[in-house]
């Protein structure tokens, strides 16, 4: 199985639910406590509500990044590392990320793509994904030694630079 949880229950909640208990120390949060540190930054995480989301049990292993404050605490935002012979991360939000309204016009979250929470997050997730661990330098003056950081665990043991006038 590759997803961090199985869906349940799509619930609505007129008044909506916020998101709580952030996981600071995770790469992806991280950002958010800074923010959150700033008093009209602050203001706005704290009205973000979700109206319709998805129940979801997490899977043996899943972290739980983000939980909504309804009475259950329901996981928001769940992640999974992917082991065995695969490489990488999956990440389950349990509110849709679209843009969607039911059939009255009522969002199923107030994130909003006009409102830079929603950019924020989404930045955050995809430069997670994508590897970004930290901001990279990838221009260099040429003739000096170039230091490229790797990952621990690297996927291939060795790596070799081809290009013109390289051997």
């Amino acid at each position: 199985d590759l997803l961090p949880g199985t869906l349940e229950q799509y619930l609505h909640k007129r008044d909506g639910v916020r998101l709580i208990e952030y996981q600071f120390q995770h790469r992806l949060l991280a950002p958010f406590q800074t923010w959150m540190a700033q008093p009209s930054m602050a203001a706005a995480i704290a009205t973000r509500r979700a109206y319709e989301y998805w129940t979801a049990k997490p899977a043996d292993g899943a972290n739980v990044l983000l939980k909504y404050d309804d009475k259950e605490r329901h996981p928001a935002l769940l992640e999974r590392t992917v082991a065995d012979g695969a490489w990488g991360k999956v990440l389950m939000f349990t509110t849709p990320m679209n843009g969607r309204q039911d059939a009255t016009g009522h969002p199923a979250n107030n994130f909003d793509v006009n409102n830079w929470f929603y950019f924020a997050l989404v930045n955050e997730t995809v430069r997670y994904l994508a590897g970004e661990a930290e901001d990279v330098s990838l221009n260099h003056v040429a003739g000096p030694a170039v230091t490229v950081p790797l990952p621990p665990n690297a996927r291939v043991p060795t790596y070799t630079l081809a290009g013109p006038g390289l051997s």
